[in-house]
């Protein structure tokens, strides 16, 4: 099939899929416990480690490279003095603190990688129910950026551009409506997890209820997902706890 996406947004989509990894395999290693486990997991942080350092070194020498806002070095540690520092919800905003700018910005940057990719999914599924779905996707995604850019725009912040034109006219079969739906199925769990730590991370009051109302969005839009999977016999059910009240009821009917 024809190429869907440029070089540039492959680079980039690896370079953000290596921070996803560096994540997640780091608390893979913090839950395992036998010692293959352990090491493997390591093996796989290692490498991550690796692709991240190298996405990011030809990023940074192609001028791709999308770096963040900067802030004015810190001259001095000043203390919190008054309480609307966290919870001044409806009235004139403090400026944002380094975490929020990072989070708001990062978050921009995966929805608008997210929105590009989805777009693409869309022009080339074939299934009615899983091309609405990544059109839904979209509306939800691009509401989202202008929540973000709102924000970074009130403290004068600059916010990183889409990612549109890397995007082919194709409409060819490029992937299956499966491996699409599970692949955007994973991207809709991120979100919710990076929300999640944005939320803690944000003592600006309205900036976490932001976050909380968004994640309740996305956590809609999965239900909606994994009832297309499921119609389709796509969603694989993972291990479970058992059932007592279940093996009971079966030992009693014996």
């Amino acid at each position: 099939a024809p190429r869907l996406y440029s070089d540039s947004f492959v680079l980039n989509f690896i370079n953000q899929m290596s921070k996803v990894g560096l994540t997640t395999y780091a608390g893979s290693v913090g839950t395992s416990v036998r010692s293959d486990i352990k090491s493997y997991y390591m093996d796989c942080l290692t490498e991550t480690m690796q692709l991240y350092d190298k996405s990011t070194e030809l990023l940074l020498s192609k001028g791709l490279f999308i770096r963040s806002p900067s802030l004015p070095n810190l001259e001095k540690v000043e203390f919190v003095k008054k309480q609307w520092f966290m919870l001044d919800v409806f009235g004139e905003k403090r400026p944002l603190v380094a975490a929020e700018v990072d989070n708001l910005f990062a978050n921009l940057q995966r929805n608008a990688l997210g929105i590009a990719t989805v777009t693409g999914f869309s022009q080339v599924a074939k299934d009615k129910d899983v091309k609405q779905f990544f059109l839904k996707g979209l509306e939800v995604g691009n509401k989202h950026i202008r929540l973000f850019r709102g924000k970074l725009e009130e403290s004068k912040l600059p916010a990183p551009m889409g990612w549109d034109s890397e995007i082919t006219n194709s409409t060819s079969h490029t992937f299956s409506d499966k491996l699409m739906m599970f692949f955007t199925s994973g991207l809709i769990s991120l979100s919710v997890g990076y929300y999640g730590t944005a939320v803690s991370q944000s003592p600006r009051g309205d900036i976490s209820a932001m976050y909380n109302r968004l994640s309740l969005e996305v956590q809609m839009y999965s239900e909606d997902g994994a009832n297309i999977m499921i119609k389709n016999g796509w969603l694989e059910q993972p291990p479970m706890a058992s059932d007592r009240d279940e093996l009971i009821r079966k030992k009693n009917q014996l």
